[in-house]
C-alpha cells in the first residue's frame, strides 16, 4: 500500500514538474482557448451562410490530439536519436515545434473559405502536447 501512495506522489511531482517547465507555451494555449472559446460542448458559428458546428466530442478533437502527440513524440525521437539531444533539453523544442505546427494549421483554417480557426482543436492539439510530454518524461 505505501509502494502505491508513493508511486502515486512520484505521479504527482512529475506532472507538477512537467506543468512548471512547459507552462509558457501550454498556459497561453489553454487559456486563449477557454476566454474565447468559451466552455460549451458545442460551438455554432455561423460562415457563409452555413452553421458549423465544433464539439470537444468529435472525431476532429482526436485527430487533433494524435497529430499533436505524433508530432511531438517524433521531433523528440529526431533530436535525442540522431542529434544525441539529451531528452529533457530536447522535450521543450518538441513542444513548440507541434505547438506552432497547431497553430498555423488553424491558420490555414482561418484563410480557408470552407473552415475557420478553432480554439477547440487548440485545446486538443494542448492534449495531445500534454500526453507527449507525460509520456517523454
Amino acid at each position: 500500500m505505501e509502494n502505491l501512495a508513493g508511486r502515486k506522489m512520484e505521479l504527482a511531482i512529475k506532472l507538477k514538474n512537467i506543468f512548471l517547465k512547459f507552462r509558457l507555451v501550454l498556459v497561453p494555449f489553454f487559456l486563449f482557448s477557454f476566454l474565447h472559446g468559451g466552455l460549451d460542448l458545442e460551438d455554432k458559428r455561423q460562415k457563409n451562410q452555413n452553421i458549423i458546428k465544433d464539439s470537444y466530442l468529435g472525431i476532429d478533437k482526436v485527430q487533433h490530439i494524435m497529430y499533436s502527440l505524433f508530432v511531438t513524440l517524433g521531433t523528440q525521437y529526431i533530436l535525442v536519436n540522431k542529434n544525441k539531444m539529451i531528452e529533457h533539453n530536447a522535450l521543450p523544442l518538441s513542444v513548440i515545434t507541434s505547438s506552432i505546427a497547431g497553430l498555423l494549421k488553424e491558420i490555414q483554417d482561418k484563410r480557408s473559405k470552407k473552415n475557420y480557426f478553432s480554439k477547440k482543436d487548440m485545446v486538443a492539439n494542448s492534449l495531445g502536447i500534454l500526453l507527449a510530454s507525460l509520456i517523454v518524461y
